[in-house]
């Protein structure tokens, strides 16, 4: 017994001294495995290609199904929001709407990572060229999507930033930013691809 004890004993001795003795500051000083840093990403074409991909993950085309709760074509299923919006009393904050606009924002934030990335990678042109016409293109599509139900709203064009300033964007005229789409559509048809892969943008 007393012998178990002495080398169990010994074993918690020597594990603490490992420990103590390895260096804090390399074990401290890692980069994070749970997220990816934009400054180190779009280094080859698999990197700029998940990075796209996760623009088009947004797609939730049940979003846009639901839409027919506002219409005629479908009786007998209106939610609430869907009858505040029949009896002209719906707001911005309510339920289908407010997701619209999460979702569209969440997307051209992704879109803002892609296009910043992919325009200052160091990948040959010709391999990331489709990509940044994906990007530009999904962009537009997403604003467009926000034209046709808010009007006026925020045009945000340039990387996401963590600063609290850019959160708090007046809107754009819808004019300014239809303008904005076309300039992207513009750019994304001179760069994509005649034929693409089942489900993703081609010219």
């Amino acid at each position: 017994m007393k012998n178990i004890i002495t080398n169990n004993l010994f074993k918690v001795i020597m594990s603490l001294a490992l420990i103590t003795s390895t260096s804090c500051t390399d074990y401290l000083n890692q980069d994070p495995i749970d997220s990816l840093d934009p400054n180190n990403f779009f280094r080859d074409e698999s990197e700029i290609r998940s990075a796209i991909v996760g623009v088009y993950s947004t797609l939730e085309m049940d979003l846009f199904i639901r839409l027919d709760r506002y219409t005629d074509n479908i009786y007998g299923f209106k939610d609430n929001t869907a009858k505040s919006y029949q009896a002209g009393e719906h707001t911005a904050y309510e339920g289908d709407f407010l997701d619209r606009w999460a979702l569209d924002y969440n997307a051209i934030g992704r879109a803002n990572l892609a296009i910043d990335g992919i325009q200052n990678s160091t990948v040959d042109d010709q391999i990331k060229s489709p990509y940044l016409g994906e990007a530009l293109f999904l962009r537009g599509f997403y604003y467009f999507d926000l034209t046709q139900h808010f009007g006026d709203v925020p045009l945000l064009i340039e990387k996401p930033s963590v600063s609290p300033e850019d959160i708090l964007v007046s809107r754009e005229t819808r004019a300014n930013v239809i303008a904005q789409i076309i300039k992207d559509l513009d750019t994304a048809v001179e760069l994509l691809p005649l034929e693409n892969e089942a489900g993703r943008v081609s010219k």
